[in-house]
């Protein structure tokens, strides 16, 4: 069905258009129109084909395994919701994170639970990499990093990476650190919750109106939590024209969204930069297979830590009742010798 805005009918992969019809469907067996989601695919595209792609497996592996701290991760997620914020920004990427090196020992304690007793990965330089994300339902969290993209690879289309150059040193390394473990597990700036979410949006086209102040943390959204990290590594000048609280993901990308919005290359301290987007996760991209194996791999390990667990707890059960049915059976046996040795006193 051709788009009621443009006449488009989008490339053939999962368009948001496919996405969208799908979705009504669900709803009424025959939607009337299509609502004009693929006018996002039809401008945001050439901006996606323009970018420099790693094509194959070893090339894809090996830029996720050479990330370092302060480089930027940019998402274009599939559900319906990110695609409607992606429309609002007039963006490719709806969704940031910043990756963060850290010893394992000490990043286990900082992830979530479900992340804690992750599989590990053989390669001692990917072990070290995580992503600090804001997300849905789970707020501010830090995660292993090639777990975190196996696990979200169902709905990952597009990933970029943008590789920060400059020195950081141990005291902005600590400072990230403090940081991650003042604010992890803090909610996600929403519309409801965040106003300056919504003034975010609408500055992109009405620039005359004031930038949000910055927050108090309470909530960050994903951007926020990004330029805030920057901000501890020293990338970022600690006084700019700009707040945290006034940024979107688009402030990330190189040309991204509506023209004339600021960008974080137009403030970053000397001695740092940012290279241009280089798109290693994509529909087809061989790294998908690679990321949905290890998805299994972590689903096994997980199945087979629960049924390990649940089985020491049920011997552990099994030996406590067993335990006290002995008890049991020797305090009977204590009983009976009691009754025997008094019927033998009464016979004397």
């Amino acid at each position: 069905m051709p788009c009621f805005a443009c006449g488009a009918h989008g490339p053939e992969e999962d368009t948001p258009q496919k996405l969208f019809s799908a979705w009504a469907k669900h709803i009424d067996e025959e939607p009337p129109i299509s609502y004009g989601l693929c006018c996002y695919t039809c401008k945001r595209q050439p901006f996606l084909d323009d970018m420099v792609r790693l094509e194959t497996l070893d090339d894809q592996r090996a830029a996720l395994a050479s990330l370092y701290t302060g480089d930027l991760l940019l998402y274009q997620n599939a559900d319906l919701g990110s695609i409607f914020n992606l429309m609002a920004m007039q963006s490719s990427f709806g969704h940031a994170g910043v990756v963060v090196e850290l010893d394992p020992e000490v990043a286990k304690e900082l992830y979530p639970p479900d992340y804690a007793e992750h599989l590990r990965p053989a390669d001692p330089r990917m072990a070290r990499l995580n992503v600090l994300e804001a997300v849905e339902g789970r707020g501010v969290c830090l995660f292993p990093l090639e777990a975190r993209l196996a696990r979200c690879i169902k709905y990952n289309r597009y990933l970029a990476v943008r590789r920060h150059e400059g020195e950081i040193g141990p005291e902005q390394r600590a400072a990230v650190l403090r940081f991650i473990e003042e604010v992890r597990g803090r909610g996600l700036a929403v519309a409801g919750t965040s106003p300056g979410l919504v003034r975010n949006v609408l500055r992109l086209y009405l620039p005359c109106l004031p930038m949000t102040p910055r927050s108090s943390l309470r909530v960050l959204s994903c951007g926020e939590l990004v330029v805030e990290t920057l901000l501890k590594l020293g990338v970022l000048p600690s006084t700019t024209s700009f707040t945290a609280s006034s940024v979107l993901p688009t402030f990330l990308t190189t040309s991204d969204g509506v023209p004339g919005q600021l960008r974080i290359d137009m403030f970053t301290n000397a001695g740092h930069r940012f290279r241009k987007e280089t798109l290693f996760l994509f529909p087809g991209a061989p790294i998908v297979a690679h990321l949905q194996h290890v998805k299994r791999s972590l689903a096994t390990a997980r199945r087979h830590s629960v049924s390990t667990s649940g089985g020491a707890a049920a011997a552990a059960r099994r030996g406590k009742s067993r335990a006290g049915s002995i008890g049991s059976g020797a305090l009977r046996r204590k009983a009976t010798q009691a009754e025997l040795f008094k019927e033998a006193i009464e016979l004397l």
